[in-house]
């Protein structure tokens, strides 16, 4: 169980914002305006969550992809705005910390 949490709490945020952030938004970011840059990551991260939740249709992926382009889009905000992933991390560390809570019950 610790191993889990760490993973999820700690790992997984560090990881996916140096991909989405780090990597992606900035490589967009060179291409595109800032703000578009944040929507490409934003939409990626929507998008990959979509697929890794997948429960079985077309709707359901849609609704993840609509719940999640606004994290996807604040985060990459918080990277823009600060210049590290640093911040982004922490807000996803506090999301999937929120998440995990019911586990630990």
């Amino acid at each position: 169980m610790i191993a889990l949490f760490v993973g999820a709490v700690v790992l997984t945020p560090l990881v996916q914002e140096a991909f989405f952030r780090g990597v992606l938004q900035d490589h967009a970011e060179n291409a595109l305006s800032p703000e578009r840059a944040i929507l490409v990551s934003g939409t990626a991260f929507a998008l990959l969550y979509s697929l890794l939740f997948y429960i079985g249709n077309a709707a359901s992926m849609a609704v993840t992809v609509v719940f999640l382009l606004p994290q996807g889009c604040l985060l990459g905000y918080l990277y823009q705005h600060h210049g590290t992933i640093v911040a982004p991390a922490i807000a996803q560390t506090m999301v999937n910390l929120y998440a995990f809570r019911y586990p630990l019950v």
